[in-house]
């Protein structure tokens, strides 16, 4: 089902993300808001007349009650031009510059197609294609060299664990989004927020998502590219903003939570999980560790990953996750780890100027899932500053 409908521009765009948010008069009468993407759409101004898709909002989904404009016709004036057109000299690229060798991706126009087979698709210059830089970088380097990744499930998870990361240390970060979700890099206000801060320091952006500082064509390069293009000393995968659930074992975009540990191991890297977990979900299946990580890490995942679990000192709810986490423990490395306390996590977050909540919940309202990403960022910082020591073995 594809929904679409006319509506009049009624207010100044404003800037959300690397998107625009306006005001809109439906045709039917409803008034609501749109998400707009400059590259295809090109600029909006009050009284234009656009194109919405608006699905998500008759399914009642997690768009946040935002439909999306599909074009802007303008104001008695076609501007179709802009979804395509304006961009026939402009691949659609991050602004970012990668360290190796410091040249932008985006100062050549590429030939690797994103949204393929859609009126959308576009042409982005990807990190391994031959116009790249970096092109040489895939054919040398085959291994992430040991390098420790976070693997998330939840868009949410991003600014906690690269809060605490370079709060707590100097280590740099890059964020790997994946095309589980959200297919647009500039949905993300927190990769935009944390780009501006400098807490992650390049945006790679994995399959059929778009828009990153680095756009690569699969899991195995992207890593690749975090480590030896961008040159960060760690990772932070997530999906963008949204996901898919049906309610059942397998049926949710978490699964390739477990395709990640894959990839990274054979990269010879370090997959380190963040798990999913809740205390104030009201849903069953979530509560303690969600059914998610379990299937994602029993099924999906075939490699040994780190899953680090937080001890909370209630006993309720350490013991329920020590019985959750025996169905994945055959396979990987259980590490229980001290919880840190909400003082600690809101020291970490207090220069963080957006809301972080994970399904509405704050902090204050769900403290397991923040203790949970937090743990598993230590136990990065604590694998690096081992592998560091000049004692260290590794």
């Amino acid at each position: 089902m594809l929904i679409w409908e006319w509506a009049t521009a009624t207010g100044i765009p404003q800037p959300a993300g690397g998107l625009i948010e306006v005001s809109v008069a439906l045709d039917s009468g409803a008034a609501g808001k749109a998400y707009g993407d400059p590259a295809f759409i090109g600029q909006v101004h009050p009284g234009d007349r656009l194109l919405l898709n608006t699905t998500a909002v008759h399914l009642d989904l997690g768009t946040g009650g935002y439909h999306f404009i599909h074009m802007n016709a303008g104001n008695g004036r076609a501007k179709c031009e802009h979804a395509g057109g304006a961009r026939s000299s402009e691949p659609i690229a991050g602004s970012g510059q990668g360290r190796h060798g410091g040249n932008r991706l985006d100062e050549k126009r590429g030939h690797i197609m994103k949204l393929r087979y859609t009126p959308l698709q576009h042409a982005v210059l990807a990190a391994e294609e031959a116009a790249s830089p970096f092109h040489e970088v895939f054919s040398e380097k085959k291994s992430l060299a040991g390098m420790p990744v976070l693997i998330g499930e939840l868009h949410s998870m991003l600014p906690i664990a690269a809060a605490w990361l370079v709060q707590r240390s100097a280590l740099t970060v890059s964020y790997i989004m994946t095309d589980g979700s959200a297919l647009p890099l500039a949905l993300s206000r927190h990769a935009a927020e944390l780009k501006r801060l400098g807490w992650i320091r390049q945006t790679i952006t994995s399959g059929q998502a778009y828009g990153g500082d680095i756009e690569t064509v699969n899991k195995f390069t992207s890593l690749l590219a975090a480590r030896w293009v961008a040159g960060t000393d760690t990772a932070i995968i997530a999906m963008g903003p949204g996901m898919v659930g049906t309610e059942t074992r397998l049926g949710h975009s978490g699964m390739e939570v477990g395709e990640w540990v894959n990839a990274v191991r054979a990269l010879q890297g370090v997959p380190i999980v963040i798990p999913r977990l809740s205390a104030g979900d009201a849903r069953e299946r979530h509560r303690g560790i969600s059914h998610h990580t379990l299937a994602a890490l029993q099924v999906a995942a075939r490699e040994k990953a780190i899953v680090p679990l937080p001890i909370t000192g209630q006993t309720e709810w350490d013991a329920r996750m020590a019985a959750q986490a025996q169905s994945i423990a055959k396979l990987h490395e259980l590490r229980w780890i001290q919880a840190p306390s909400m003082q600690e996590i809101a020291a970490v977050l207090t220069d963080y100027p957006l809301p972080v909540t994970t399904m509405g919940r704050s902090a204050a309202e769900d403290p397991l899932f923040f203790q949970a990403v937090c743990c598993a960022a230590e136990t990065v910082r604590l694998w690096l500053e081992r592998a560091d020591s000049p004692s260290s073995s590794d």
